[in-house]
């Protein structure tokens, strides 16, 4: 349940991110995926989910990344986030955290 995703993170983070959060995803029982209601995935590393999730609501805070044209929001590497992008959807996006990369 997305809860126990959730709950391995912080509760700041919890906050922003459970509105948008339709579903989990144990992962090879070693990580999470959080699947949003929008149908986008966020791929949560295997450590520091708490960071991860502060990440993701900081970064939606600031950006509306959540709110973008996107299948996919992959925080496994904890130096950047990669974005992959609907079908046809392809752009850059600036933010205020640096480049994002859309695959």
């Amino acid at each position: 349940f997305a809860g126990t995703a959730l709950a391995q993170g912080s509760k700041e983070a919890e906050a922003a991110i459970k509105e948008r959060v339709d579903n989990a995803q144990l992962i090879e029982n070693r990580r999470w995926n959080l699947l949003l209601k929008s149908g986008a995935v966020v791929k949560l590393p295997e450590s520091d989910v708490g960071l991860a999730l502060r990440t993701l609501a900081l970064s939606q805070e600031k950006e509306q990344i959540m709110d973008w044209d996107i299948s996919a929001i992959d925080l496994r590497d904890p130096g950047r986030i990669i974005f992959r992008t609907k079908l046809g959807k392809v752009r850059e996006y600036k933010t205020g955290l640096g480049l994002a990369q859309a695959l």
